[in-house]
């Protein structure tokens, strides 16, 4: 952590001709490493967001390098050209960046309250399941399938669970 001090002062001139107000203003600046937040004066840690964040954030390059290779592949500049398997591709990935976001703020949150370690891993674990899940199943079809079904009520049931847990942190 390094901390760094920054002041703005400005001089006090009371004449009757001209009016200067006397501020003083000093306040500290601090970086944090990754993973910690200002809460006041104390730090907090969040490892296991951050954890979880680094492994669907490298499922995101993923998906996005897809997107790229099948946009290139197909000499196609923008959208999706029409191609049935380019749809496909590019869905998986704006659905994962639709969903993943918010679901990573509810973890923090949760995290930041306190939430049992445990609790968190087995919620960031299914998160990362019902996203690859989706993601295989969008792959295969455009239809139903049973691992888009699965990913997405996954997903959803990461969502509740982080909700009420982050409702009932205002009650301990």
């Amino acid at each position: 952590m390094t901390n760094r001090q920054s002041s703005l002062t400005f001089s006090s001139n009371n004449n009757n001709d001209s009016r200067v107000n006397n501020i003083n203003i000093s306040s500290a600046m601090n970086v944090f490493n990754i993973g910690e937040i200002a809460m006041g004066t104390a730090l907090v840690s969040t490892p296991i967001t951050a954890f979880y964040a680094a492994l669907l954030g490298a499922f995101f390059i993923y998906l996005c390098i897809q997107v790229i290779g099948q946009r290139r592949s197909k000499k196609i500049g923008l959208g999706d050209g029409g191609d049935k398997q380019a749809i496909k591709v590019i869905r998986v990935q704006a659905n994962f960046s639709e969903y993943v976001p918010f679901a990573l703020v509810l973890m923090l949150i949760a995290e930041i309250n306190q939430t049992n370690a445990i609790v968190l891993h087995v919620v960031g674990v299914a998160l990362l399941v019902a996203r690859l899940l989706h993601a295989m199943g969008v792959r295969k079809s455009a239809g139903v399938t049973w691992q888009r079904f699965y990913g997405t009520l996954t997903t959803f049931a990461v969502y509740a669970v982080l909700i009420v847990l982050n409702l009932l942190a205002m009650y301990n």
